[in-house]
């Protein structure tokens, strides 16, 4: 398993003075076999959550292990 960096971009509901929608960019970090891998998984948590975005990268990450917190 290998971690990639999955970079977006998506038009919010707010508009500049021109009209035009605004756009961001955010990052994730998924967890996946291979880019097509990690492009589904992005496809599968983002869907519902906003109306339309662009994959704009995927690419593998030399991070090793991502260590969570423990939950005592």
């Amino acid at each position: 398993m290998s971690y990639y960096l999955a970079k977006i971009s998506f038009e919010t509901e707010q508009v500049n003075k021109k009209g035009d929608p605004i756009t961001k960019k955010s990052e994730f970090l998924v967890a996946a076999e291979s880019v097509i891998d990690a492009e589904t998984k992005l496809a599968e948590y983002m869907r519902g959550s906003i109306l339309s975005y662009e994959t704009v990268q995927i690419r593998k990450t030399n991070v090793e292990a991502v260590i969570k917190e423990k939950n005592d």
